[in-house]
């Protein structure tokens, strides 16, 4: 696989592949246990929900992210965005064959705004009890009062939350306010303190995945009082593929390094096991 480029980490939204880099296998929606087909899937709405579509600024082409999902069979039931703060989440469904429904965040972008949230890390509470990184509160606040009624509506259907990178963050902090049947965290940052983490232990499933050396999954720092949540999953660092000499030098440069192209969320979608049945 190639390494990836500077737009698969940047814009991931900008592809035309979404659904189509691997063969689909049906999504266990009664899973609680990590279910690789139901990492893939999510994957690729995370994939997804970073596609552009008016009214947003700066659309991306057509094909819209409304038909990615209508030839993947998945109903948009609500896309939300916060422009203040550039948080965007959307709510899928899905009726067959088993009905459920998935809560996905947009992930970090090219935008001073979520670099603002990405910064404030302060823990928003005391060090002994459960606090969490205070931009990621503040995002998730943002966006939270505007999706309740959507996700009302859809309450008696399983639930799964995802996210990848800052969308992982919001997943991970949203499960504590629904029921969720689990929580795929894609590239997550750590969220908040050992309290934090201790008191999702009782709480809905958390599957961090993480990609070989993905940085991002390695901040806020321990020495800050940050713990990861959940249980990891990690998924074999792709390769580069660069050629040796000259040549391969030059493609370094045209590339992200390695520690930031790991967080490509292509390479979440391509690194992921294989679906077997039964396993």
């Amino acid at each position: 696989m190639p390494a990836a480029t500077w737009s698969d980490l940047s814009r991931p939204g900008r592809a035309l592949d979404f659904f189509q880099r691997r063969s689909m296998p049906g999504f266990e929606p009664e899973a609680t246990g990590f279910c690789a087909s139901n990492a893939l899937w999510l994957s690729e709405i995370c994939r997804l929900v970073y596609r552009h579509d008016a009214p947003e600024p700066h659309p991306d082409p057509a094909p819209s992210r409304l038909d990615y999902l209508t030839r993947a069979g998945l109903r948009c039931e609500h896309f939300e965005a916060h422009p203040s703060w550039d948080i965007h989440a959307l709510l899928v469904t899905s009726q067959q064959p088993t009905p459920f429904a998935v809560l996905a965040f947009r992930g970090t972008e090219l935008s001073w705004r979520n670099y603002l949230i990405d910064a404030d890390m302060g823990l928003a509470g005391l060090r002994k009890q459960p606090a969490v990184h205070r931009g990621f509160l503040r995002a998730l606040n943002s966006i939270w009062p505007a999706l309740q009624g959507a996700l009302a509506a859809q309450a008696h259907l399983p639930l799964f939350i995802t996210g990848h990178s800052l969308g992982g963050a919001l997943a991970v902090l949203a499960s504590t306010r629904l029921s969720p049947q689990a929580v795929y965290a894609f590239g997550c940052p750590r969220v908040g303190n050992g309290a934090f983490a201790a008191s999702l232990q009782a709480m809905a499933p958390i599957y961090r995945v993480v990609h070989g050396a993905d940085v991002v999954t390695r901040v806020p720092p321990a020495w800050a009082g940050f713990e990861h949540v959940g249980q990891a999953h990690v998924l074999p660092g792709a390769s580069d593929g660069f050629a040796a000499g000259l040549s391969g030098w030059w493609q370094r440069l045209s590339h992200p390094p390695r520690l930031l192209g790991h967080h490509a969320p292509i390479h979440y979608t391509d690194q992921l096991p294989g679906h077997r049945p039964g396993q």
